[in-house]
């Protein structure tokens, strides 16, 4: 939970945090998990979007499309949700609005000229059971054509949100990028490699990311070769082969994986843990850090010069598993196609020259490298 600095300094300055979420139960246990029950943090939880029919669904081919089919499909949600959200904001006032996932928290903060601070990339992270790998485009399609506008999925979308905006009062948005620039005062929770709209953003300001909550396991020795932050996928077992062919023992974090699935790995090459080794631990001890293209993880794991073997599920992820590769700092897995899985790996771990390539990485963005990374909120207000 990479938000618990954040709150932390916030409350330490005096600041009431107003956390709205989807689920709102699980929200409260981390919470509690991470210590951060406090009289200064609430939390809210944020009105669903209708599931899209499968005749109204667009292929997510780019990032207009994604909204489309998360809820923008329906105009009178999307009044609602616009609604909501401006109703929420006139009510609490907020001086900064915190985001990751969501267009239209974004959206509705532009219109009222709330700065804001986003965490990862934005608009690019779709719920995981909404966008399933095994969808074609997602497998050939080139990451550049994602990250520009398909112009009748966009002039869809914008229909909808003008619509939106003006029965609510607010004043819409004429491009795309305009949400996405947001604010002038609006601070980017990422670095601009991983960044989908860094072309066409104006006057971004980068912050790099938070490091990893104090929860985190404490564990620093050097039996594996690689850490792993995965979700469970088809091809599991052939790609943990792969990696005892390859010599690599693992540190594996699971996020989702049945236990009948771990069951298959071989305790003599996968340690599992049931919390994340810190990042910059890992990276002392020149270690891989294999994912799924998590941003937050991945942005880390290079600013702390550790290569990053990734194997996206989802569009987002796939965007960082580009971004990666052609940076050099790592490569990417083709989830679905596993009789590359030896090959890929054994190219990954051959060489010392991606993790060599992530250490020069580290030097270039030091600036962005946050040990002290929740004073950032006092930077974006001034």
């Amino acid at each position: 939970m990479r938000f618990s600095p954040l709150a932390r300094q916030a409350i330490q300055d005096g600041h009431q945090l107003t956390l709205i979420v989807r689920d709102s139960k699980r929200t409260r246990n981390l919470l509690s998990t991470y210590r951060l029950n406090h009289e200064n943090i609430s939390v809210i939880e944020s009105p669903a979007w209708p599931r899209c029919p499968r005749d109204q669904l667009r292929l997510p081919n780019c990032l207009s499309q994604i909204a489309w089919n998360l809820g923008f499909f329906d105009q009178t949600a999307t009044n609602q949700q616009i609604r909501w959200w401006r109703d929420r904001m006139h009510e609490l006032r907020p001086e900064l609005v915190v985001q990751d996932f969501g267009v239209t928290a974004g959206l509705v903060a532009w219109t009222l000229g709330i700065p804001t601070l986003r965490i990862g990339t934005g608009y690019t992270c779709a719920p995981r059971t909404k966008i399933p790998v095994s969808i074609p485009a997602l497998l050939d399609v080139s990451s550049d054509s994602r990250t520009t506008t398909n112009q009748s999925a966009w002039e869809s979308l914008r229909e909808r949100i003008r619509t939106g905006c003006q029965t609510n009062d607010l004043n819409p948005p004429d491009r795309w990028h305009e949400i996405i620039n947001g604010c002038e005062e609006d601070r980017i929770a990422t670095v601009a490699l991983l960044d989908p709209y860094a072309p066409v953003r104006t006057n971004a300001r980068y912050c790099g990311v938070w490091p990893a909550a104090s929860s985190a396991m404490n564990r620093s020795d050097r039996w594996a070769t690689a850490i792993a932050y995965l979700k469970p996928f088809p091809a599991w077992e052939l790609f943990f082969s792969a990696l005892r062919q390859c010599g690599v023992r693992v540190d594996l974090v699971p996020d989702g994986v049945d236990a009948s699935l771990l069951r298959t790995c071989d305790p003599a090459w996968v340690r599992v843990l049931d919390r994340f080794v810190p990042i910059e631990k890992a990276a002392q001890n020149q270690r891989h850090l294999i994912n799924n293209g998590n941003h937050g993880t991945s942005a880390l794991a290079l600013l702390s010069g550790m290569a990053v073997i990734t194997c996206p599920l989802f569009l987002e992820q796939r965007l960082t598993a580009d971004a990666i590769e052609t940076a050099g700092l790592g490569l990417r897995v083709n989830l679905q196609r596993p009789q590359y899985f030896l090959q890929r790996l054994d190219e990954a771990f051959g060489s010392n020259a991606f993790n060599e390539n992530a250490r020069n990485f580290s030097t270039s963005q030091r600036q962005l490298f946050l040990n002290a990374a929740p004073d950032r909120l006092t930077l974006v207000k001034h």
